[in-house]
């Protein structure tokens, strides 16, 4: 069993926008544990991709 190691956590404002999407995909691939934030959360289908990135493993 392989244990996962946090590299830190961050805050992302924006989540759902083009460029800080693509950070969050970063810092998750990275081991961060990511708090993220979004315009107008009842447009759930908008921002959903952001539930499918992956968690990186160190």
């Amino acid at each position: 069993m392989t244990a996962m190691v946090s590299a830190g956590k961050m805050c992302m404002t924006g989540a759902s926008g083009y460029i800080t999407s693509w950070f969050v995909k970063l810092l998750l691939h990275r081991g961060y544990t990511v708090n993220a934030s979004v315009h107008d959360p009842s447009t759930f289908s908008i921002f959903s991709f952001l539930f499918s990135f992956e968690v990186g493993s160190l």
